[in-house]
């Protein structure tokens, strides 16, 4: 590559974060163009809801119960206590 071509979405750049290469690879993945604006988007979005959603996948469940005749096309019930 010459000095005047820049790399490509997926490449490696000192000045491209690992957010933005992981972000366009997804978007090459999906043959979609992403400007620097969508990618500024969903930076800002990931880093609202991107803590929020490691700790939910690092939290133990095992002790929670399953609700009974879940239905995932409806929003949870609460538990009758007795």
């Amino acid at each position: 590559m010459s000095g005047d071509q820049t790399p490509s979405a997926g490449g490696s750049d000192a000045s491209t974060t690992a957010f933005e290469r992981f972000a366009s690879g997804g978007f090459e993945r999906l043959d979609l163009d992403a400007d620097e604006t969508m990618l500024a988007v969903i930076e800002v979005v990931d880093s609202l809801y991107g803590p929020l959603i490691e700790a939910l996948i690092g939290t133990d469940l095992a002790d929670v119960p399953p609700e009974p005749g879940a239905d995932m096309a409806t929003a949870p019930r609460e538990i009758e206590r007795r």
